[in-house]
């Protein structure tokens, strides 16, 4: 007999001899529910037949949401016109909003990098610290070590004070020459080839604890004003580089005034750079506190002197 699910549809074909006597109900295999079964007249199934895998019905249609009265969400900012391939970046900055503190356009620093030979890299960052101090220092790490840096500052002080010592024995030569006096043009040549020697085999050693004081000094000062946010070795490493300055020793009479000008200059832009801080700020800590500390130990000296001297 064909007993058929009246809840899914579910058609089986079973031996009516196998069915218990005085059965009045079966459970469909597939959808778990129960229903009349009469051995006599097989059940009619109320649902419709399972549709096919070729059919499916059609899903529900629907509805149109109703119109609502709150504004859409904003869309995200977009620019509006970007060109394929590229990515949008910001505007440049508006003239007077790049200051001192402000991290300029990114360069490359041979000496940090040392990516070509030594003495390209020497010549090209001594260029880059007295001709773009600007670009140079908005682009220096601030705590890269201070090997390197201590390296450059050494190789350009000993140029510096070696050129600085041989004018001052050439001119007392010149001197002694002039009087005519050859036993005396012998001792200072003689004097003056020794003293030079002795003076460059030194001078590294007193160049280098002066310039770890000179730093710790000058970033004593940038504290009292708050301007060494960068730390100690930021302040040595601008320090540092600052020296190709001594290199204006070449040059006789007016090279050691004019590098010390300049030294001035540079320090106060690489020392804003690096510490990100304005440069009122530096200004007084490189020039205003040391006048200011001179006077006031020359004014000291002054009392003692007077005081001793009675």
């Amino acid at each position: 007999m064909q007993i058929i699910c009246p809840h899914c549809g579910f058609t089986k074909e079973i031996d009516a001899s196998k069915l218990p006597a005085g059965a009045k109900s079966a459970t469909c295999p597939k959808c778990r529910q129960k229903f009349e079964l009469n051995p006599s007249r097989p059940a009619q199934a109320s649902a419709p037949p399972p549709l096919s895998m070729e059919q499916s019905p059609e899903p529900p249609r629907q509805q149109p949401a109703a119109a609502s009265s709150a504004p859409p969400p904003p869309m995200p900012a977009t620019p509006a016109y970007q060109e394929p391939g590229f990515v949008a970046t910001p505007p440049p900055p508006l003239p007077g909003q790049m200051g001192y503190g402000q991290s300029g356009p990114t360069v490359d620093i041979p000496w940090e990098s040392r990516g070509g030979s030594f003495f390209g890299d020497y010549f090209a960052t001594v260029k880059m610290v007295l001709f773009k101090p600007g670009d140079f220092f908005g682009s220096l790490p601030v705590d890269a070590g201070i090997g390197k840096p201590l390296v450059f500052a050494i190789i350009n002080g000993v140029i510096g004070f070696f050129f600085s010592v041989l004018w001052q024995m050439l001119f007392m030569m010149v001197g002694v020459g002039l009087s005519g006096e050859m036993t005396d043009m012998a001792a200072v040549m003689g004097g003056g080839i020794v003293g030079i020697l002795a003076a460059v085999i030194l001078f590294p050693i007193f160049f280098i604890i002066g310039l770890f004081i000179g730093a710790a000094v000058i970033h004593l000062f940038l504290l009292i004003v708050r301007g060494g946010d960068s730390g100690y070795q930021a302040t040595f490493r601008t320090m540092a580089y600052v020296s190709p300055t001594y290199l204006f020793g070449i040059v006789p009479f007016l090279g050691s005034m004019v590098g010390g000008i300049w030294a001035l200059i540079l320090m106060i832009i690489g020392l804003a750079k690096m510490h990100r801080t304005g440069i009122g700020r530096v200004i007084i800590a490189v020039i205003v506190i040391p006048i200011v500390l001179t006077i006031l130990l020359a004014i000291l000296g002054g009392i003692l002197v007077a005081v001793f001297a009675r």
